[in-house]
């Protein structure tokens, strides 16, 4: 992370049913590898260590005994990198089983977050955070957990897993009002036609509803297709856009994106969001070094699409807005004719093609619309011509009114020299227009 740019990373691992120790040798590779591409914080899909589809073997206590030692695997093999990683587990607890992720960094297990959403075996996320043994580690288990950067508050992320999102009012809404930047979703989604889609507008249209960063991790290769299949669609999405996508059944082992969590504050700061009534959640710190980013690249022209489509679609819209506002004025002065004083050049253009959609919108004849040009001493007869001949296209009437002599009656009553082609020779025309 460096200057608030954060490289995140959706890991999509080769997953074994059922087969804890194999699964943890592919998330530790993987873990490498995204430590090595520069990734910061990744997210495994949901049960990652297991699978998401080994049914009722979820309470078998063999199974969740060997997840809890092949965890502490997982924080030993990966205690060198610097990396925040998010891993999807089973977890047994006070005789309880639990959808929940483990957040690591540097081979110390910072928390537990458990799903929200109640499904299958597993039971619902406690309604308060409280400290647990797990994996020879202390740390607390709860949904209500925020893991922050130490020095950085920019980087503060929260977890949600799975159908969370899908809730009336998902965790990750509170997870945002308590100040989360960050949102991290390992899920387990099932594919159908039309759900990537779906997906995919559901996970960027949240991103701009808490203002933040998401990251989705969906389950993929190796899961048992008898019932379900699972595509393994990564999405990465800020502020309402989808950053980056790996397309579903890709086989992906790795997407990774650029974040900006100061344009996100920078957002909140603007929407002048609102934190006081966040629930009371459980801060854990981690000390990420610093790292260079590269910066992404700015268009040269931020604000236009690049999509012939789209671009065109704004546009129109942008012509109608001012056109509907223009044209209540007109109604509600009772005006019959609006006069727009017409250069050729690219500004009094627009006021001439938004005066005569105006002018559609309420009824009058094109005609009611006068342009005007009033030639001075620098117009062309480019200029002028372009006027004319845009006035002809549009319908408009056209006139013309040269500014000379006035402006030269000016120039005398101030005492400026004509010749004199500064500041109040350019004003003096515009002043006279």
């Amino acid at each position: 992370m460096k200057d608030g740019f954060l490289v995140v990373g959706a890991l999509n691992p080769n997953v074994r049913v059922c087969n804890p120790g194999e699964n943890v040798r592919e998330l530790v590779s993987l873990a490498e590898r995204a430590a090595e591409a520069g990734i910061s914080v990744a997210v495994t899909p949901e049960l990652a260590l297991t699978g998401a589809t080994a049914g009722d073997l979820y309470l078998s206590s063999c199974l969740t005994e060997t997840v809890e030692t092949v965890l502490r695997a997982y924080l030993d093999e990966t205690a060198e990198l610097d990396l925040l990683s998010f891993v999807g587990l089973p977890v047994a607890l006070d005789g309880k089983l639990y959808n929940a992720a483990a957040v690591a960094f540097r081979g110390r297990l910072l928390g537990l977050v458990p799903k929200t959403a109640a499904s299958g075996v597993f039971s619902p996320a406690p309604e308060e955070n409280r400290v647990v043994s797990y994996a020879g580690e202390t740390c607390l288990f709860g949904a209500r957990q925020l893991f922050t950067r130490s020095g950085a508050p920019r980087l503060t992320v929260a977890c949600e897993i799975g159908e969370d999102l899908t809730l009336p009012v998902p965790p990750s809404v509170c997870h945002a009002a308590a100040g989360a930047t960050l949102i991290v979703n390992l899920a387990a989604d099932p594919e159908t036609v039309g759900r990537a889609a779906f997906r995919r507008t559901l996970v960027s249209l949240h991103s701009a509803r808490v203002r933040a960063a998401y990251v989705y991790a969906g389950a993929g290769k190796g899961e048992s297709g008898t019932d379900l299949v699972f595509s393994g669609q990564g999405i990465v999405a800020s502020l309402g856009k989808t950053v980056a996508e790996s397309e579903p059944f890709s086989d992906r082992p790795i997407l990774s994106a650029t974040v900006d969590l100061d344009l996100v504050l920078s957002e909140r700061r603007r929407a002048k969001t609102e934190t006081s009534g966040a629930p009371l959640y459980d801060k854990t710190e981690f000390d990420l070094h610093e790292a260079d980013v590269p910066t992404p690249a700015v268009p040269r022209l931020p604000f236009v699409p690049s999509d012939p489509a789209e671009l065109k679609r704004r546009c129109d819209l942008i012509l109608k807005i001012q056109a509907r506002a223009l044209a209540g004025r007109m109604e509600r002065a009772y005006a019959k004719s609006a006069v727009v004083g017409v250069s050729g050049g690219l500004d009094s253009t627009l006021a001439l093609l938004v005066s005569v959609a105006a002018a559609d919108l309420i009824g009058l004849p094109r005609t009611a619309v006068h342009a005007v040009t009033m030639p001075g001493f620098g117009t062309t007869g480019r200029t002028r011509g372009n006027a004319e001949k845009l006035a002809e296209a549009l319908g408009a009437s056209f006139s013309e009114i040269p500014i000379n002599r006035a402006v030269e009656q000016h120039f005398a009553d101030v005492g400026h020299d004509p010749k004199n082609t500064n500041a109040v020779y350019e004003n003096a025309q515009a002043r006279e227009r």
